[in-house]
């Protein structure tokens, strides 16, 4: 069959790649609002939902679209954690949702996962995250754009195969996956892509190119491969493969390029091109930003002493240890026996992971805290290994204090996060997003190689 095969399946299989596909739009999307950029701000005559996003007339008592109470001037609360009230949130929820360990797409009242067997906890409820809905639609409108291509920037991926072209292919969404991308590092540069059909591509390689965004012609740089790399727990990658078009449930990952160095802060594209089996020829752009400085700890930074939740931690509810723990006993008690600050002070080196594996946006925090306790069951006494909630109250929308202090900027807190800190309490690595075995265990020996 030429072309992109027709979709077949029930709603679930139509479902899981709308959420998948919005969890990686929403990204970027988060990225441009947090810093103020001019099309995610709403009009003088009209407000946005400070719940979904949506755009509110000044004379609607409810949003339209999620049910959000906005009359007479309600607005969740910023510059706060705490956000939202029992009248101010959603009046419907959904019908269903990803279990947090496997991803699986299942019934809202399910108790028990079918595919991992695992319990389930009960829903509590949206997590408020200010989304401008023009932002999103500004994304889409440049991932599916034409794109110029710059020369000011550098990579140092493996090149090699056609370069990608816009002339008669089909077109793809490229969605970058990164929370920070900083001017002068040697960045890993994560990017989804998603077919016509809602489709993830995974599996084998894909070219990329990137370039500044000047506004004008400009010239490309080399193709670089891209790599992709799957959620910990799914089929390893083989990287000799074909790129194919399959549904979320199948496998979940992005395609990785490593070494690549953004010589200024300001707007980039990038433009990739794949041959996807059964389809043939799909290529996309989309524009992201480059930040002059980091806005997490960043590599070489002093990391913040803080005292994290434990096993000993007094007057808590278990679930802000670690939100599994609401349908039973903390599942990782290995990396909740110390905090941060205390790893510091005795001069132990620690691979830290903050993440929220029951109320995660982009469905990877299970499989990388997963990860971070298989690799605390192996290592064992020769680092710390810490599990960082992220929520203290989902329901009432409270953060963990320790999370806060590591990765709320701008009034936005992204995860899942991994960081390295090395027994001078330095951080000698980070990675955002998704992060596999392959790049946290070789960081992890060099560091205790040193130590």
């Amino acid at each position: 069959m030429s072309g992109v095969l027709a979709h077949q399946g029930g709603w679930d299989e139509i479902l899981l790649p709308a959420l998948f596909v919005l969890a990686l739009i929403a990204l970027p999307a988060l990225r441009d609002r947090r810093r103020g950029t001019p099309a995610s701000r709403p009009a003088a005559h009209v407000r946005e939902c400070a719940y979904c996003g949506e755009r509110v007339m000044p004379t609607d008592a409810r949003c339209a679209r999620c049910g959000f109470r906005t009359g007479n001037g309600a607005r969740a609360p910023r510059g706060d954690p705490i956000r939202g009230s029992a009248d101010s949130r959603p009046l419907f929820r959904p019908a269903k949702r990803c279990c947090p360990y496997c991803g699986r797409v299942n019934p809202i009242d399910l108790a028990r996962c079918p595919a991992c067997l695992r319990e389930i906890p009960p829903w509590e409820g949206w997590r408020v995250i200010h989304v401008g809905t023009r932002a999103i639609r500004r994304l889409m409108g440049a991932v599916l754009g034409a794109a110029v291509l710059a020369s000011a920037c550098t990579g140092s991926g493996n090149a090699g195969g056609p370069s990608p072209t816009r002339t008669g292919h089909a077109p793809v969404q490229v969605i970058v996956a990164n929370y920070e991308i900083v001017a002068g590092e040697s960045s890993r540069l994560l990017v989804g892509l998603i077919t016509e059909d809602g489709r993830t591509v995974a599996n084998g390689t894909v070219q990329m190119r990137f370039a500044q965004d000047t506004g004008g012609a400009a010239q490309a740089t080399q193709a670089v491969v891209g790599t992709y790399l799957p959620v910990y727990g799914t089929k390893p990658a083989d990287p000799d493969a074909k790129p194919t078009a399959i549904r979320p449930s199948t496998a979940r990952g992005v395609y990785a390029v490593y070494g690549v160095r953004f010589l200024e802060p300001g707007p980039y594209i990038i433009e990739v091109a794949a041959d996807v089996e059964g389809v043939g020829i799909v290529q996309g752009a989309a524009r992201f930003e480059v930040i002059p400085e980091p806005e997490a700890p960043g590599v070489g930074e002093k990391a913040p002493r803080t005292a994290n939740l434990t096993l000993d931690s007094k007057g808590v509810p278990q679930a802000a240890i670690d939100s599994r723990a609401s349908t039973g006993g903390i599942p990782d008690p290995e990396l909740h026996r110390t905090t941060i600050a205390e790893a510091i002070r005795r001069g132990r080196p620690a691979l830290v992971v903050f993440s929220t594996p029951v109320f995660c946006v982009s469905r990877f925090c299970g499989p990388v805290t997963d990860l971070v306790q298989d690799l605390a069951a192996e290592y064992g006494e020769r680092a710390e290994f810490i599990h960082v909630e992220i929520w203290r109250d989902f329901q009432d929308n409270v953060v963990n204090k320790a999370a806060a202090d590591w990765l709320y900027r701008g009034d936005e807190l992204t995860e899942p996060w991994a960081f390295l800190i090395g027994p001078d309490g330095r951080i000698a690595a980070r990675w955002d997003n998704l992060f596999t075995e392959g790049e946290l265990r070789p960081a992890l020996d060099e560091l205790l190689g040193k130590a």
